[in-house]
């Protein structure tokens, strides 16, 4: 859940409006799931791009028994968000309020 807050704030100082902040991150939850979940049937299974996306990693996470390969990907992909939302977030705000 600390990615999905830091994407949400990152997305919230990039856009500095509350009603497009909300409109882009209902958006990315339930809308990019689909666009992603749609290149893996497109490319055949060969590109999953969904596996690195918050939601299927949650998803997988919920079962009673995750793989540790599953456990893993998790664990580094949450953290992957965490991290590149904190970097791009700072710069965001540095740019944008310091003139």
């Amino acid at each position: 859940m600390l990615a999905y807050s830091s994407l949400f704030a990152l997305i919230s100082v990039w856009l500095r409006n509350i009603g497009a902040t909300v409109a882009v991150n209902v958006g990315s939850v339930f809308l990019l799931s689909t666009l992603l979940m749609a290149t893996n049937y497109i490319t055949g299974g060969s590109l999953t791009l969904s596996d690195y996306w918050l939601t299927e990693n949650i998803t997988v996470l919920a079962s009673l028994t995750p793989d540790i390969d599953d456990l893993l990907r998790a664990v580094i992909v949450g953290l992957s968000y965490i991290v590149v939302s904190a970097i791009v977030g700072s710069i965001l705000f540095k740019t944008q309020d310091i003139k």
